[in-house]
């Protein structure tokens, strides 16, 4: 029953995928500027931020060590949920929790936790841990990322 849940999810998940701007991994050179560009009804616009790549956003995710975070500005959704599937790898799983999106690697020593607002500014965190489990104390790595709805 597990299994079948889980993949139903996953299928589920690839069809929003498929059909929804979260499939849409575009990449853009960084900017030098960090004018953050509102439109007319007040909201931030992302494609106003100079931001990466969803393969070198998790590539600085899998990097890192300690508790450390892109700075450069918030980023896309798109952007990272592709860094997220680079970084937790292939047999990854899925699920819905605490609101967010929650990637898991299969291998046990990586997870992604999106935030629970679909609307406005979230963060990412991309976590390594020592052991499998995803036991905080085991985490040796948390990079934050803030994200915007795109």
């Amino acid at each position: 029953m597990k299994r079948s849940v889980n993949k139903i999810t996953s299928l589920l998940f690839g069809f929003i995928l498929l059909f929804s701007s979260f499939s849409t991994f575009v990449s853009a050179a960084p900017s030098n500027s960090s004018v953050i560009q509102e439109n007319s009804s007040g909201n931030i616009n992302p494609a106003a931020f100079p931001y990466i790549s969803s393969y070198d956003l998790a590539q600085l995710a899998l990097a890192s060590s300690g508790n450390y975070g892109y700075t450069e500005s918030a980023v896309p959704s798109s952007i990272v949920n592709g860094a997220a599937q680079i970084f937790v790898g292939s047999g990854y799983t899925l699920k819905m929790e605490s609101g967010g999106f929650w990637y898991y690697s299969q291998d046990g020593l990586r997870r992604v936790r999106t935030g629970s607002k679909w609307l406005g500014n979230y963060q990412a965190n991309f976590e390594k841990f020592s052991r499998t489990g995803y036991n905080d104390n085991y985490r040796t790595s948390n990079y934050h990322v803030n994200v915007v709805s795109d």
